[in-house]
């Protein structure tokens, strides 16, 4: 097993947004190199699905909380980021369940339309001349 295989295996465990481990030195006063590591800002947070009327708890990586806000939620997050990203288990089936509510909410709104009386058989005002 491979060390960049280490870095990664805790990405399985939460929304981390492509970021891992970082390898690098640390150079003293007197340039001393010593070798280090960076770890990812990760914070536990409470999320809310606008789709599916729920709050779920998520383990997460302060980048991909900005990338949440800048795509509009976690509902887009999840809608919107790439399969290599998206490595958490409990992510995938809920991108799957967010998908399968809004196919069911746009065939209803199909059929809404379809059975919906048209505009151009109502009766119109009478016009005055």
């Amino acid at each position: 097993m491979s060390s960049k295989a280490h870095t990664m295996l805790r990405r399985f465990r939460g929304l981390y947004g492509g970021r891992h481990i970082q390898f690098g030195n640390q150079i003293s006063h007197a340039e001393n190199k010593t070798r280090r590591c960076w770890k990812p800002n990760v914070l536990r947070k409470r999320l809310y699905s606008a789709v599916l009327d729920r709050w779920f708890r998520f383990r997460m990586t302060a980048a991909a909380l900005k990338t949440m806000q800048k795509h509009g939620g976690l509902d887009q997050y999840l809608l919107r980021s790439r399969d290599d990203e998206l490595l958490y288990d409990r992510a995938i089936r809920l991108r799957e369940s967010i998908r399968q509510v809004l196919l069911a909410h746009r065939e209803a709104r199909e059929n809404a339309a379809a059975y919906a009386p048209d505009s151009d058989t109502s009766p119109s005002s009478p016009s005055v001349k």
